[in-house]
């Protein structure tokens, strides 16, 4: 049974003394987002809160006890401070509160969205990122957070503090769920390396870098000559590990510019798909991610 305003108020359980004739068959829903806590303290306020609006029916030998799903939560993924901030009335608060309070009151959270890229709707554009999803616009990869050095955790590690990531018995397959994804703070992988006062089309330095990280590094048995250049030796990443590449320092001359990106997706008769994703910051440090890309 659903609560009211948004699934958020499941009072009237209370209020008007709803009783099971059956105990423990029936289960209640309930939603919960960082927008509906703007004014949010810390978990003190939040944990009250919750209990008010839906977590008393958690409490043992009532009328109304019923378990309680959270079928709809979510937030960014697009910064750190998504999951981990902690301003008050922020969402990395929100989200850094609500965690423990599932666990310590044994709630079982349904996340929106797991999909990587949006569908259709009135504010929404069909195959652009879904910057509430658990996975990357190319859904084969938990989302990455348009910000460099990447922090440790991910949306998909928070949400494995609630609840570890299982198999139910009847699936069989000889590999482990996929739980994590290896994401190292540019600079820290295997091969990395930095490029300063880069050269601008007529030759002249300029104030821009590029810093790059990248597991390993690989060549192709091609002839080193225009057109092959570029590919004959280049970054590898794994199946874990992207490779990055970040550049600042960027003049402000630059109002318009043109990105290339040279990447292959299989060698010889190796089959594969490849793919990347371009995102920029602007001088107040919001991201502005671009649409998916594609192999």
């Amino acid at each position: 049974m659903e609560g009211v305003n948004y699934a958020l108020d499941l009072t009237g359980v209370v209020a008007l003394r709803v009783q099971h004739s059956v105990p423990y068959h029936l289960a209640n829903e309930a939603h919960d987002y960082s927008v509906d806590c703007s004014n949010l303290s810390g978990y003190s306020q939040l944990a009250a809160d919750l209990s008010e609006e839906w977590g008393c029916l958690l409490m043992l030998n009532q009328p109304y006890t019923a378990p309680v799903w959270l079928g709809e939560f979510g937030n960014c993924h697009t910064a750190a401070a998504c999951i981990s901030s902690r301003p008050l009335g922020s969402g990395g608060l929100w989200f850094a509160s609500l965690r423990p309070y599932l666990t310590s009151n044994d709630v079982d959270p349904g996340w929106w969205a797991v999909s990587g890229t949006e569908t259709t709707g009135s504010v929404r554009t069909y195959g652009s990122e879904e910057t509430y999803g658990v996975l990357n616009p190319d859904w084969v990869a938990p989302a990455v957070f348009n910000q460099l050095p990447l922090p440790a955790l991910s949306v998909l590690g928070a949400l494995q503090t609630i609840a570890a990531p299982s198999r139910d018995s009847g699936v069989q397959s000889p590999y482990p769920p996929l739980v994590s994804m290896r994401r190292p703070p540019l600079g820290s992988a295997i091969h990395s390396g930095t490029l300063s006062n880069m050269l601008d089309e007529n030759g002249i330095a300029t104030t821009a870098s590029v810093a790059w990280s990248a597991p390993n590094t690989c060549d192709t048995p091609i002839a080193d000559q225009p057109g092959n250049g570029m590919m004959k030796g280049y970054l590898d990443d794994d199946n874990a590990v992207p490779n990055m590449a970040s550049v600042t320092g960027l003049s402000a001359s630059f109002k318009r510019y043109h990105v290339y990106v040279y990447f292959s997706d299989g060698n010889g008769s190796a089959t594969r798909m490849g793919n990347y994703r371009l995102a920029s910051v602007d001088a107040f440090g919001a991201v502005r991610g671009c649409a998916r890309q594609l192999s």
